[in-house]
């Protein structure tokens, strides 16, 4: 998985709204003054006012999928000079409709620095789904003494539609608790629990995933990613993301039986330590992977989980043409004698091999 969208989480327009990776869409006729459309695929989404859907007789802001299989994401924002509101505890709130959301969609708000975004919250841990009468939502956050910027709105991922209405931003006490996602707000790990599986990846709508109970392992239902495409791109995963306090300074193993059907190109169970700005432990299973059709298997990842560490993740992965069943998963401590299988600590081979060619397949008559 590319390290940058990896950054701050598993969900590509997380890494996106935290990493600025999006450019709003000049010349937008049907944006209104001082909202802009933007997002990691703009083009996939139309966004503007919306007229004919009013709360309280007053017109909406929206967002629609306009294709048939939406990439990416698409947001329709605003951002403005932070000095006003610096040291103070700022509410964003609004109230939201949504209409055959498959994917997901939600508020969303940043505090930019000098450098980096300090505060950040989107909602993935509530997510906006399916179709929902007008429900008022909001963002939390605490604006730094230093903030240059502060942006919000509304996103989308994937196909349906969103309406935003009665848009509020506040200073609040601070006896209202912030949703700073990126002040370790993410639950502890439940490893048991399926419904706190999410879907993530470059191109997870080339990907179904979810809970499979016609194909079981010591009779209870699998987790599961197969390919929906003739070309499936990039990769979807089916993963968690927790708060990493309760493991620092300990060697974690996770682990799960898998079963794979005709992968093309390669699958695993993957994880991952985070710090304070970029991940510092990571294993794919890439120098091992599942490939084409197996029976149940019992597959590993084990990494230490620094001092200062911030968030753990894990989970499975598929990359092309296939499918992949995830079953009997484990999240524990492990000895310091359990060999760590980190790509970050041991990348390359410790030294050349093989300079004459000879090694490995049978020579050339």
């Amino acid at each position: 998985m590319n390290a940058k969208k990896r950054r701050h989480g598993y969900w590509i327009c997380l890494a996106a709204l935290l990493m600025n990776a999006w450019m709003p869409v000049t010349g937008a006729a049907q944006a209104s003054a001082g909202w802009s459309k933007a997002g990691s695929n703009p083009g996939d989404y139309e966004m503007g006012s919306d007229h004919a859907v009013v709360f309280a007789g007053k017109p909406s802001g929206y967002i629609k999928s306009n294709k048939p299989d939406s990439q990416g994401f698409g947001t329709y924002m605003q951002m403005f000079d932070a000095t006003s509101f610096r040291s103070k505890r700022v509410r964003f709130s609004a109230v939201v409709m949504s209409e055959s959301v498959e994917n997901w969609a939600g508020l969303w708000m940043r505090v930019d620095g000098q450098e980096k975004s300090t505060a950040f919250d989107n909602m993935q841990n509530r997510p906006i789904k399916g179709t929902q009468a007008w429900n008022m939502y909001s963002v939390v956050l605490d604006v730094d003494s230093k903030a240059r910027y502060i942006a919000f709105g509304i996103l989308l991922a994937g196909r349906g539609a969103v309406w935003i209405n009665d848009v509020r931003f506040e200073e609040v006490g601070t006896d209202v608790p912030v949703t700073d996602m990126m002040k370790s707000t993410l639950p502890v790990a439940d490893v048991t629990d399926v419904s706190g599986w999410g879907k993530a990846g470059d191109h997870p709508n080339d990907y179904d995933m979810g809970i499979d109970h016609a194909v079981v392992f010591a009779g209870n239902p699998s987790g599961y990613i197969k390919s929906n495409k003739p070309e499936p791109q990039g990769f979807g995963t089916y993963m968690k993301m927790f708060d990493a306090a309760e493991y620092r300074d300990k060697r974690m193993k996770f682990s799960a039986v898998v079963k794979s059907e005709n992968v093309e190109n390669w699958a695993g169970l993957w994880m991952r330590v985070d710090g304070q700005e970029t991940s510092i432990a990571f294993d794919n299973m890439q120098n091992r992977p599942i490939k084409g059709t197996q029976a149940w298997t019992m597959y590993s990842v084990v990494l230490d989980v620094d001092s200062k560490a911030r968030y753990v993740a894990f989970g499975i992965l598929l990359a092309g043409r296939g499918a992949v069943w995830i079953k009997d998963v484990r999240f524990e401590a492990v000895a310091a004698d359990v060999p760590v299988t980190d790509m970050k600590k041991y990348p390359y081979p410790s030294g050349p091999r093989n300079l004459d060619f000879n090694e490995g397949e049978s020579q050339k008559k």
